[in-house]
């Protein structure tokens, strides 16, 4: 690949990232102008599931998603790309889901519906406040998402008490809705607000 070849596919997947970002960013705030407490509670538990789930478990992705100014904008959009991946995956596999209850002439129920939609909405605010790093035009929409999403805080034990019924309702000893995190520790982690900004 040629200096300019790489060049120019680096600045277009970069280009991409910021449109990506800024799509998410509005979605989040699109969302947050009408979401109730319980709902946005709900998005930083899911965020925090995420978290632990995909994030934490990485030396590389926890230090760049913590600490982005500490990593270089190569770096970083490296791991936009790769959270995007991931949750781009999971999409799918529910359109899959949809797609079969459709022809079963079955209808999912709307509490597990608006838990997933939140749990991407969980995701969508990892992939945005890592996007203000790459696109510091966000940076004062990130910061208002985070201000609302903290409104919430109080309703956090509430909230996941909530979830952990969801988990047992549909209780399946292969596989856990939520990982293997305590409520401490899921309270806590959902009680973390970026510092670098």
């Amino acid at each position: 690949m040629s200096v300019f070849s790489k060049a120019f596919e680096d600045w277009s997947r970069r280009r991409k990232a910021k449109k990506t970002n800024r799509l998410k960013t509005q979605k989040l705030l699109t969302y947050l102008a009408n979401a109730n407490q319980e709902q946005k509670a709900t998005i930083l538990a899911m965020a925090a599931v995420f978290s632990t789930r995909v994030i934490d478990p990485s030396e590389q992705l926890s230090s760049t998603i913590y600490n982005p100014e500490q990593s270089s904008s190569i770096k970083r959009r490296l791991i936009f790309e790769l959270l995007e991946a991931v949750q781009s995956k999971m999409q799918s596999e529910m359109k899959v889901v949809k797609t079969q209850l459709k022809k079963l002439q079955l209808t999912p129920d709307s509490q597990p519906q608006e838990h997933w939609e939140l749990s991407i909405l969980g995701m969508d605010l990892w992939l945005a406040t890592l996007g203000a790093s790459i696109d510091n035009r966000q940076l004062n929409n990130i910061k208002h998402i985070w201000q609302l999403l903290d409104q919430a805080s109080e309703e956090l034990p509430h909230t996941i008490e909530r979830l952990r019924a969801l988990e047992e309702a549909g209780h399946d000893e292969s596989h856990t809705m939520f990982g293997d995190i305590d409520d401490k520790t899921w309270l806590e982690k959902s009680n973390y607000r970026p510092a670098w900004f």
